[in-house]
């Protein structure tokens, strides 16, 4: 038996060394590989946030598959590049480059506009131009594809985190 602190290293070892992210891909492979033995042939969309692996689960297993990454994690992440005074005028201009509600707006129209986004912000914070640069974008702008009626609900995690906590909060309530 591991005493706390023997744990604790072992622990801080295995978050080290990526274990953390080797351990939630073989999660998501295994999730995947017992869809398929279920019989699904495809998923027509997969919403998720930034999880390790899970581009490559979806590529390996169901590869005609749509993926909308969440763009509230990619806000999130976006703005930790840019002091407080800073993160409003930042949220508005992903806002506008996100555009859900745009009837017209394309996958390619959104991709140049990172371009813009890059170009404004890059004198100001070269590691968020940087980081915009070398992002793939493809995943955040799925929900493109999709009617306008529903890219709200699609472009991002967080009705579904939000039907989760309600269904957790509803089988506690149960239980009592």
């Amino acid at each position: 038996m591991l005493t706390k602190k023997q744990t604790e290293l072992v622990l801080h070892k295995f978050l080290q060394e990526d274990g953390l992210n080797s351990v939630l891909e073989m999660m998501l492979n295994a999730i995947f590989q017992e869809l398929k033995q279920r019989a699904a042939e495809t998923i027509d969309l997969i919403v998720s946030d930034g999880i390790a692996g899970l581009d490559q689960s979806i590529a390996q297993l169901f590869p005609c598959s749509a993926h909308q990454k969440c763009i509230v994690h990619l806000q999130r992440n976006l703005q930790a590049y840019v002091p407080r005074e800073d993160k409003s005028e930042l949220a508005q201009d992903i806002r506008e480059l996100l555009s859900p509600e745009n009837e017209i707006y394309t996958i390619d129209q959104a991709l140049e506009n990172t371009v813009q986004l890059k170009e404004k912000w890059q004198q100001k914070y070269a590691a968020l131009a940087k980081h915009i640069t070398k992002m793939n974008w493809y995943p955040y702008f799925t929900y493109l594809e999709f009617n306008p009626k529903i890219r709200r609900m699609i472009y991002s995690t967080n009705w579904i985190e939000r039907f989760n906590k309600r269904g957790v909060l509803q089988s506690q309530l149960e239980s009592f």
